[in-house]
């Protein structure tokens, strides 16, 4: 049971827009990109960057970092170690690809993708391979079912797969990815996400690199318990988020306190 609820408002320079996704590396919440509407109603996209980072109960940081050099929503962001940096992948419109060095606190450019990805999501293999999956292309008004790679040593190109598995399951958007070992093998699980009927969707994937194979499981995931738990943090790294926050929910439950985002209308 909820012991407290608190509201906490976002200062008006950091408040979330929409269409943005974020990403949580310990102990920071990083945001970038999104959409901003003005007065008239026109809509713009951002190339805003910055990280939250919670200091207490009841008082939080916030911190501007470089701007992303292209505007991007519906993107995903992705932790790459490798290049001990951030990446910001696809987007509305985009293939664009870069990555924020956080060292040198500089952002660099990323090979492009072969396909415009809206809401796809992406996660590192071995450190070494990263995965950009599925996504809507707007201007063909398609969903990608195909997957693509890129080699984070040689940084040349992404290539583009086709996995083996009904084509169906694939044509979605907006899910969450994370890599796992299971008996010395390398699987990918992808989470959710919305499909081809615009339907959120419960169900759960999981890709064989080696065999290059989607499996679709039927059973969902227990979403509500992943929710308070670590877990929700890491699967949904890459949330989407289509209004626009300026608050911060604290609830104080026992055995910990968690974070929730309200919306503005």
């Amino acid at each position: 049971y909820l012991n407290e609820v608190e509201e906490i408002l976002i200062p008006e320079n950091y408040k979330f827009p929409k269409n943005f996704p974020y990403l949580n590396i310990s102990p920071y919440c990083y945001v970038s990109g999104g959409i901003k509407t003005d007065e008239k109603g026109e809509m713009e996209e951002l190339t805003n960057f910055y990280a939250i980072r919670r200091r207490g109960p009841k008082e939080f940081e916030f911190v501007n970092l470089p701007e992303m050099m292209e505007s991007k929503s519906n993107h995903c962001m992705v932790e790459l170690k490798y290049l001990d940096g951030i990446g910001a992948i696809g987007g509305s419109d985009s293939k664009n690809c870069e990555v924020f060095k956080i060292k040198q606190n500089i952002w660099d450019n990323l090979p492009e993708l072969n396909n415009i990805r809206e809401n796809p999501c992406s996660c590192v293999l071995n450190e070494k391979t990263l995965f950009c999956f599925f996504g809507y292309d707007n201007k063909s008004y398609k969903f990608n079912p195909n997957i693509e790679k890129l080699d984070l040593e040689t940084l040349e190109k992404w290539d583009l797969i086709s996995p083996k598995g009904p084509q169906v399951h694939m044509k979605r958007k907006s899910s969450s990815c994370l890599c796992y070992n299971l008996l010395g093998k390398d699987y990918i699980l992808i989470v959710g996400g919305i499909n081809s009927l615009q339907s959120e969707s419960n169900d759960y994937l999981i890709y064989n690199e080696k065999e290059n194979k989607i499996e679709r499981k039927n059973n969902a995931l227990p979403f509500k318990c992943s929710f308070k738990h670590n877990t929700f943090n890491y699967l949904c790294s890459g949330y989407y988020c289509n209004f626009t926050v300026d608050s911060l929910i604290i609830q104080y439950e026992q055995g910990g306190i968690f974070f929730g985002i309200k919306e503005s209308r």
